[in-house]
């Protein structure tokens, strides 16, 4: 007995299409009355939409299914989380997406290699703001992913991070790089004292705007006398996504590969980050594919016989 796509219940179908792309849910929209009655019903259906070029590689395809989620069926207003990884087309901006849908929380744009560039996104968002396209305080924007394996440094970090703050309704919007921060163990000192040097500092300052008011110009111009400010305490700016981990053990990193060089979980030596990550895909391939093998593996990884 063979079931037909109409006579599938309305959860299977909601499965389902979390697992197309944008295109696919559209076609299979327009394919008849009972699905596009289906889709533009349900609020659901629409919460995650996925960009996938490596299916469609038509632009107009794609264009052409962002334009029937308009405001004349209320689609734009449902979509919260819009996921272009992988997407490294020039013509396909991230920063459409937030003019597009205004209750977009999160915004994934990883290994955009080509195409993704802090600096020029930075003069895009602040021309926004001056010219009112955006105003500041007014996306509800929570979450942005734009890592990819070539990153290394980036000097416009902190801006790029400031930028989103003022953007979103929220104080502080989830970025998926950081800077490594790992410290040498010779300038650990260095730092502390340099610290207790600030602290005193503002003690001091405290105690001399009690005893008179300074003028703001005074304020400005007032260096500060500790020979130790003047020590500088190179921290790592290199780049480094927050969800890395150890291909064999799943350990956190919590600095770059280049800083701590071995695994703190596993001991053993740790690999590029592009090497890792297909390490871990291979992984999850082989519990995929043989579940039962793997598991045998890990038992004896792991055993108290071993």
């Amino acid at each position: 007995m063979t079931t037909t796509l109409l006579e599938l219940p309305y959860d299977i179908i909601a499965n389902i299409s979390q697992h197309l792309d944008l295109c696919s849910n559209t076609s299979l929209m327009d394919t008849c009355r009972h699905m596009r009655y289906m889709f533009l019903s349900s609020k659901y259906l629409w919460r995650r939409i996925t960009f996938d070029l490596n299916h469609t590689t038509d632009l107009h395809r794609i264009y052409s299914s962002l334009r029937k989620l308009d405001d004349s069926n209320g689609l734009r207003q449902h979509v919260v989380e819009a996921i272009m990884d992988d997407s490294d087309d020039a013509d396909l901006s991230p920063i459409i997406m937030l003019i597009k849908f205004p209750h977009l929380r999160k915004l994934s744009a990883r290994n955009r290699k080509e195409n993704t560039n802090l600096e020029v996104d930075i003069k895009l968002l602040q021309e926004m703001l001056k010219f009112g396209s955006v105003k500041p305080n007014s996306l509800p924007i929570e979450k942005i992913n734009i890592y990819h394996y070539y990153m290394d440094f980036e000097p416009h970090l902190l801006a790029y991070q400031k930028t989103w703050n003022k953007l979103s309704i929220h104080p502080h919007v989830e970025l998926d790089i950081r800077h490594c921060g790992f410290l040498p163990e010779d300038q650990k000192e260095t730092e502390l004292e340099q610290e207790l040097s600030l602290l005193e500092q503002r003690i001091q300052r405290l105690q001399m705007q009690q005893q008179s008011r300074l003028t703001p110009e005074q304020r400005q111009h007032q260096q500060p006398d500790d020979p130790s400010l003047q020590r500088r305490v190179d921290r790592c700016q290199r780049i480094l996504c927050v969800d890395a981990q150890c291909w064999s053990c799943g350990h956190h990193f919590e600095h770059c590969w280049k800083c701590v060089p071995v695994c703190q979980g596993c001991k053993i030596k740790r690999i590029p980050p592009m090497a890792n990550d297909n390490q871990i895909r291979l992984k999850h391939r082989r519990r995929q594919f043989h579940p039962k093998h793997q598991d045998m593996a890990d038992e004896d990884e792991f055993s108290v016989f071993g």
